[in-house]
Formats: structure tokens, sequence, C-alpha cells
């Protein structure tokens, strides 16, 4: 699995912290979608086919290398303590609005 962030949604926040520079003033947090907000890389790979019409021929590799990462989920409480804001764009939202 992994966490997935829509460009949008970091947009939309960057814009609060333009907009309120005292509240975010020294604030330090993480940023990501979620877990709600994730896809397998199987699931990414068949929605990036869904979307371009390409097809990439995908084989399993089951030898661990070093520096694998098999599941990444943004952790975000502080952003959640500091702020309202939640990404509202899943990972199949094709087309980005400012």
């Amino acid at each position: 699995m992994r966490d997935l962030l829509h460009v949008a949604d970091l947009a939309d926040l960057v814009n609060d912290q333009l907009v309120r520079p005292r509240h975010w003033a020294g604030a330090v947090v993480n940023v990501g979608g979620g877990v709600d907000v994730s896809l397998s890389l199987h699931e990414t790979s068949a929605l990036c086919e869904q979307l371009t019409g390409n097809s990439v021929q995908l084989a399993a590799d089951p030898e661990t290398r070093a520096g694998d990462v098999p599941i990444y989920i943004s952790d975000c409480p502080e952003l959640a303590r500091h702020s309202e804001w939640v990404p509202q764009r899943g990972a199949r939202r094709k087309f980005l609005r400012f």
C-alpha cells in the first residue's frame, strides 16, 4: 500500500498556509492522503493503465531488497490537531481543479 496525495489537495493546504501565516508559523506537520487515499502498487498500475491506455508487463520479484518499503501510510495527527484540512480527492480523480 502507498499513501497518495492529489496535488490539488496539497495546493489547498498551501493556500491555507499563505492566507493564515500566523496560524501556521512554526508548525511542523506531516502531510499525506492517509489510509483512505491509498492504493497498492498493483492497484496503482491498473489505474495508470486505465487512465492512459498503456499496458506495462509487471512481474513480482520475491527478493526483498534493502530499502524496500512494503507499506507507507502518512501519520498526520499534528496536522489534524492544527487544521481541519483533509484530502478531498482520491487517486481516481482525473482532472485538477484548483
